[in-house]
């Protein structure tokens, strides 16, 4: 099997990363860690990882059209592709901002969910490819290709 990326594809990727590393720094000036002192982080791991694939397998059982709003942005940016970079790299940096500059330990909640949510999107992803709207035009497709 041979994946082909499309530019939307990079774009979801570089974008995820950027907007998830200047989140999970962000999130210590946030005010919703003032709310998350005393919470479990199990419960937000498990959901995390959980919830985007059975949603995924939901979608797969029961095809519904995508809305022309998805269409229109999965032309340029890989959304499931962002929200997996996004959520990985909002705990990586968020982890590593809290080891090194001494953050708050009531956001560590919130980076466990990111963070979990992100690898739940890659098995959301691979459930159901077909929510990641890559436009069938913009393969280059070659009929003697035997890379399958």
């Amino acid at each position: 099997m041979k994946i082909h990326f499309l530019p939307g594809d990079w774009l979801g990727l570089a974008a995820g990363t950027v907007a998830g590393l200047i989140q999970g720094i962000m999130i210590f000036s946030s005010n919703i860690i003032l709310h998350t002192e005393h919470m479990p982080v199990l419960p937000g791991v498990f959901f995390g990882l959980f919830a985007p694939a059975i949603l995924a397998l939901f979608s797969k059982i029961i095809p519904l059209p995508a809305p022309a709003t998805n269409q229109k942005i999965g032309r340029y940016i890989n959304m499931i592709f962002f929200m997996i970079t996004f959520g990985i790299f909002t705990a990586i940096s968020g982890f590593g901002y809290y080891l090194f500059v001494n953050g708050d330990s009531s956001a560590i909640p919130i980076l466990s969910f990111f963070g979990s949510a992100g690898i739940g999107f890659i098995f959301a992803y691979l459930i159901n490819p077909e929510l990641a709207f890559r436009p069938a035009s913009n393969f280059q497709t070659d009929a003697n290709n035997t890379d399958r």
